[in-house]
């Protein structure tokens, strides 16, 4: 969804023309596509929602005990299907199902903005391209510049629920990332939810009277002249911002790419830290210490023997470049007849601050 700003464009005619013409034509498109556009399904909307979590979906709404949306197979349950026949309902998405997306985008024709929009949520988003579905909202600051907002969520989540309203015979109005604490919401028609709206101009039409049509036939032809320019710039920006869509793309593969040589990386480095800590172990203690325990769970490290110092037990550990957090995990006791202290040591792994000297 778009929200084109109503600020000042005298300010912006004077410093920059190229942006007040763009904001105008956008004014213009905006408009247009708001008296004409009509939903698809036709159907008046209702007061049900459905809630999708990470992995089910409640049916709200006036009077209801948000009952769920699927079985425990992900089919639509009986009760939700005769809830929801022939009925149009919102959809709403949650932190619990979908991820945030922020970021801003410079001044462009609404109709090149739509293709920048996708393309940067598919290079900022976790998921690979066809694995998730995505919601947005642009709006338009006093700059020019667009303040985007997205929500991606993955395919799976959110096909059992489509799958089950198509079933049901439900239609989907529109699409909502709820409100989140202090993070506002927004609301979205995507075309993989709510379908492609049809054009019908009888809105439009009926704002004008009769004795004044021809004025605004020619109204209409003088403005569409004046933008056939601003049109031209916008297709040849269009094309420039394709080759960079597209360079973006390629650069999101690099990097993942690059992140899974990364953890493979840290998952050999960490094998090989554990590996080393108990043959350093070995190597430094001296023969009056005896080890009982060495115990590694993830990423806390346990040793449990005795000797006569507890404290050069943890200096050895804490020489090591791949342990931190060194201490006593428990008391130590002495033993004067032995003049041996029993300890038990902990320690925490840290794979990014370990290195292996020759």
């Amino acid at each position: 969804m778009f929200k084109v700003s109503l600020a000042d464009y005298s300010a912006s005619a004077v410093s920059n023309p190229r942006l007040f013409l763009t904001r105008i034509f956008n004014l213009v498109v905006q408009g247009y596509d708001e008296f004409t556009l009509v939903p698809a399904n036709g159907a008046a909307s209702s007061s049900i929602k459905i809630a999708v979590s990470e992995d089910n979906a409640q049916i709200t709404g006036a009077g209801l005990k948000k009952p769920a949306l699927l079985d425990d197979d992900l089919t639509l349950s009986d009760e939700a299907a005769k809830l929801l026949k022939g009925k149009a309902v919102e959809v709403t998405l949650s932190s619990e199902s979908s991820i945030d997306l922020t970021f801003t985008l410079p001044s462009s024709p609404l109709k090149d903005l739509r293709g920048m929009i996708e393309a940067e949520i598919l290079y900022r988003s976790p998921f690979g391209d066809g694995q998730s579905y995505s919601i947005w909202e642009a709006q338009e600051t006093e700059s020019g510049n667009w303040d985007i907002k997205a929500a991606v969520t993955l395919k799976p989540t959110l096909e059992p629920v489509l799958e089950a309203l198509k079933y049901a015979g439900a239609s989907i109005t529109s699409v909502r990332r709820v409100e989140d604490g202090p993070k506002p919401g927004f609301v979205a028609r995507p075309e993989w939810a709510v379908g492609a709206p049809k054009r019908s101009f009888a809105p439009l039409l009926s704002l004008v009277p009769d004795n004044l049509m021809l004025p605004a036939a020619a109204a209409a032809l003088l403005i569409v002249s004046t933008f056939l320019i601003h049109i031209q710039t916008g297709l040849n920006l269009s094309r420039l911002e394709n080759r960079a869509s597209g360079s973006r793309t390629a650069l999101a593969e690099v990097a993942r790419a690059a992140q899974a040589e990364r953890e493979i990386y840290n998952l050999e480095k960490a094998s090989l830290q554990r590996l080393i800590v108990t043959g350093m172990l070995t190597e430094k203690l001296p023969d009056e210490y005896w080890l009982q325990q060495i115990i590694i769970d993830n990423q806390t490290l346990t040793v449990a023997g005795f000797g006569p110092s507890a404290a050069d037990v943890t200096r050895i550990l804490t020489d090591f470049s791949g342990l931190v957090e060194v201490g006593f995990a428990s008391p130590v006791t002495r033993d004067n007849t032995q003049n041996i202290e029993r300890f038990r040591i902990g320690a925490e792994f840290n794979t990014e601050g370990f290195t292996v000297s020759r």
